[in-house]
């Protein structure tokens, strides 16, 4: 991965701040039902077919944009300092999240069947960006003296 398409470390910054506030407002929203009201709209009458899938509040999108948005400005910063030791863990960590997403998908594909599936289906990319942050800073800083494999 060159380093030129990485985001700058700024970047970085700015998603450690929105990161807790979002994780708290997820937390917020799912066990007490937390809303923000100039998010909310009117929806078709009941008897229409978007009624189904509309509740007439964007909060939670907001809030699931917010979070993922927050992981991709973390991930995909670059360090203070990137040297070629960073850009390979990167790399690495990339390709490993890759292997343990395409896992946990095909044990989603095995365990959850019908709608569940398709709700289920959308923590996909937070559980890759989240696996690929804790793999990246884990060898980056954790384990230093873990050898970078170079191709």
């Amino acid at each position: 991965m060159k380093s030129a398409y990485l985001l700058p470390f700024k970047a970085k910054i700015a998603g450690l701040v929105l990161l807790p506030v979002f994780a708290v407002l997820l937390v917020l929203w799912l066990k007490f039902e937390f809303s923000i009201p100039w998010l909310q709209y009117k929806t078709l009458p009941e008897g229409s077919l978007t009624h189904l899938f509309e509740d007439g509040n964007l909060t939670n999108e907001c809030i699931l944009g917010g979070l993922l948005l927050s992981l991709i400005l973390i991930a995909f910063s670059r360090e203070k300092l990137e040297d070629e030791r960073s850009l390979a863990i990167r790399l690495q960590s990339l390709h490993i999240s890759h292997y343990i997403n395409y896992l946990m998908v095909l044990l989603w594909i095995l365990g959850i069947q019908g709608l569940s599936f398709a709700l289920s289906a959308i923590m996909i990319p937070y559980v890759f960006l989240m696996v690929f942050l804790i793999i990246y800073y884990i060898r980056l800083y954790l384990l230093p003296s873990v050898a970078v494999f170079r191709s």
